[in-house]
């Protein structure tokens, strides 16, 4: 969901308390990728003076950006009355009392989809230029930063397939899908380093895709794809726990038998 006008008629925590999938509102772990890559749609985006905030867009023409078809971005909340008769965005329900309209926008993509067109494009700035491009094919090209050592060649057709994602739990997706051709899953999810794949039950890289998502290599053919998010430093943390919890209970013995021989 996208949001255009002032953040007052929309609270931005409502991402957050609701779990509206939104690229604005409170986003406690954005990182500047993800910030960079939305203000390559409008400019300061980030409230300043606390940057875990995304405000809303000012521009309607922000709304037609196709790195919102990228993000899988269907509707819109908006107040401007311009856009209530704009065939682009039919309403899907009106809020007389605030003056709020809820409306489609019929050219969000895919949460995940598999591409065979890639570009390493290893400098950010240029990254960025290309994404801000109105012309540049969200769903025909991958973006990334380093070579993938693709064990098959990637076509440069612009070929895209759709793929479908269940989230049965938080910080997990599956995919199930078949590809006829080899290329990169996308996921739009922002990309974090505790995020780890697997591919048909082994381990897969997580690519750094169109500079702020996941992008996963896969070979033709069927395929069974899970992503599961572990907070960075947890196993570390629950195995000192574990040895400050086997200290603790040696200590104890140790004192129980000084105890009981005096």
């Amino acid at each position: 969901m996208a949001v255009l006008g002032t953040p007052n008629f929309f609270p931005p925590t409502a991402t957050s308390v609701y779990g509206i999938r939104s690229v604005h509102g409170v986003v406690p772990m954005a990182s500047s990728r993800v910030v960079e890559l939305l203000e390559c749609i409008e400019p300061d985006l980030v409230d300043r003076r606390d940057p875990r905030i995304v405000l809303p867009f000012r521009s309607a023409g922000s709304l037609h950006h196709p790195l919102l078809d990228l993000l899988g971005v269907e509707t819109i909340v908006h107040a401007n009355e311009s856009l209530i008769s704009d065939p682009a965005f039919p309403p899907l329900l009106t809020d007389e009392g605030r003056g709020l309209v809820v409306a489609a926008r019929g050219t969000g993509g895919p949460r995940a989809f598999v591409c065979d067109t890639v570009e390493v494009v290893p400098v950010a700035d240029e990254r960025l230029a290309l994404l801000a491009s109105r012309d540049f094919p969200v769903h025909g090209k991958v973006l990334l930063e380093e070579e993938t050592d693709a064990p098959v060649p990637l076509a440069a057709q612009g070929r895209m397939l759709p793929v479908a994602v269940e989230q049965s739990v938080s910080g997990r997706l599956d995919m199930s899908f078949t590809t006829p051709w080899p290329g990169v899953v996308v996921i739009t999810e922002s990309w974090n380093p505790g995020w780890v794949a697997s591919l048909n039950g082994g381990p897969a890289k997580i690519f750094v895709a169109d500079h702020a998502l996941m992008g996963v290599l896969v070979p033709a053919g069927a395929h069974q794809l899970t992503m599961t998010y572990r907070v960075p430093g947890w196993s570390s943390s629950w195995l000192l726990a574990c040895v400050g919890v086997a200290v603790l209970a040696l200590a104890w013995r140790r004192g129980s038998s000084e105890t009981s021989s005096s």
